[in-house]
């Protein structure tokens, strides 16, 4: 597995993580209830990381954050589709 390969599919793994937790923050603000601090902070974390990422993918691979999407997701199915026909041989 290649850096790109690895820095892309960390950029899905952190950006389905930073989504599920504006979906709970989300959660808070239309119920009106108080948004708790561990929650507050880890939201926090998760957007300055996918920030970072972005800019890094930017920076150093001349990607979009769509193409590291993207990318990300087929770098995943090929190593899953490799796994597979190790595991279970060819059909």
């Amino acid at each position: 597995m290649n850096v790109y390969s690895k820095f892309s599919q960390y950029y899905i793994e952190m950006l389905d993580e930073f989504r599920g937790l504006a979906a709970d923050v989300r959660e808070y603000n239309e119920s009106h209830e108080e948004i708790p601090q561990e929650l507050k902070r880890e939201y926090g974390r998760h957007m300055l990381i996918v920030e970072l990422l972005e800019r890094e993918g930017k920076e150093k691979f001349n990607k979009s954050r769509e193409e590291l999407y993207r990318d990300g997701w087929e770098f995943w199915f090929e190593e899953d589709a490799q796994l597979r026909k190790k595991r279970y041989g060819k059909k």
